[in-house]
Formats: C-alpha cells, sequence, structure tokens
C-alpha cells in the first residue's frame, strides 16, 4: 500500500465527528505510522459515543499485520463500556464483548 495513501487515511479518521448533541469519535494510535520504517503494521483505532459526560461506549480495533506477501495478520475487538467518575479523563472500563 502506498504510503501517502496510509497517511491520508490516518488524518482523515482522526478527526472529531459530531452528531445531535453526542459525540462521536474516531481516534487512531501514532503506533500507525511505524510502518513508514517498519514493514509491520500496528494500528489501534477506537471509535466511540459518549452517552453522557459519565458514560460512553467505544470499539477498539487492533490488527498487526506483515506487510510482506504472505504474512501474518491478527486482528482483535470488542465493545467497552466506560465509566468517568471523575473529569480529569481517568476511567474505568466494562468488557461487554471481546473478539480476537
Amino acid at each position: 500500500m502506498n504510503k501517502g495513501l496510509i497517511i491520508l487515511l490516518i488524518l482523515l479518521t482522526s478527526s472529531p465527528v459530531f452528531a445531535s448533541q453526542q459525540a462521536i469519535y474516531c481516534l487512531v494510535d501514532a503506533a500507525s505510522l511505524d510502518v513508514l520504517i517498519h514493514d509491520t503494521l500496528i494500528s489501534r483505532i477506537e471509535v466511540g459515543v459518549n452517552i453522557d459526560q459519565q458514560f460512553s461506549f467505544r470499539i477498539p480495533f487492533n490488527m498487526t499485520m506483515e506487510m510482506e506477501s504472505g504474512g501474518s495478520s491478527f486482528l482483535e475487538t470488542g465493545i467497552f463500556l466506560d465509566y468517568h467518575p471523575l473529569k480529569n479523563g481517568l476511567h474505568i472500563s466494562i468488557s461487554l464483548i471481546q473478539i480476537g
């Protein structure tokens, strides 16, 4: 895959999207940029929705893929419920479903 296309996809998916008074967000981990140097793509993309100020759902997608032909790939995802008791970003996360 073209390295310029990877950078473009990372930039596009890392911008927040807002719906009617509920914030929908998408995050991309900086480890995705490692593919520019090495032949292993390690990516974490996370999509979530804030229900209110204390609760949110998030769905992370973790992928590790060898970029060479016939290389192995590992995928992992799940659904998590996050409880934010404090306003400083700390949260308690409960795994509802995990698939790998």
